[in-house]
């Protein structure tokens, strides 16, 4: 991922946005989500507020993946997509290509696709993760780090 995590650096996180920004490429990352009920994995237009109250929404420059609480799981489209996805995902795969428009999430342990967005990028791209009320050490999402046998890593 282009956050330059060394392959045994693990970020544990709250709210983050990615510090590089993509432009062109393919790239893939893996987030550890856990038992967790309240995520979103994202990315998100370089220009979007990233302060105060946010709206995941592609109509608002964020294409995310959403786990809520009595909810379940869906996708930031507009209106949002519900998915009926049982067990939920544990770990994340997201995908990204740059050039082609696409990014697709992954259920990992599973081996399964998610969904896949497609929309044509236009400017700088972020990767953004927001976890619901963490109220505990053990309230945090993970980026994994790649090992070189990931028959997925991209550069």
């Amino acid at each position: 991922m282009g956050d330059k995590l060394a392959d045994s650096e693990i970020k544990k996180i709250t709210k983050h946005a990615g510090r590089d920004c993509f432009t062109l490429g393919r790239h893939y990352w893996e987030v550890q989500v856990g038992e967790k009920d309240g995520w979103y994995l994202s990315v998100a237009r370089s220009s979007v507020n990233r302060k105060g109250r946010i709206f995941f929404s592609t109509t608002q420059g964020y294409w995310a993946l959403a786990m809520k609480k009595g909810q379940g799981c869906r996708v930031s489209t507009s209106p949002p997509l519900l998915l009926p996805i049982d067990p939920k995902p544990r770990r994340v795969g997201v995908f990204l290509d740059y050039e082609e428009g696409q990014l697709s999430f992954y259920d990992v342990r599973a081996r399964t696709h998610i969904y896949t967005f497609k929309d044509a990028l236009a400017e700088k791209i972020v990767p953004f993760f927001y976890l619901y009320c963490c109220d505990k050490a053990s309230d945090t999402m993970v980026i994994c780090p790649m090992n070189e046998k990931s028959p997925n890593k991209q550069s």
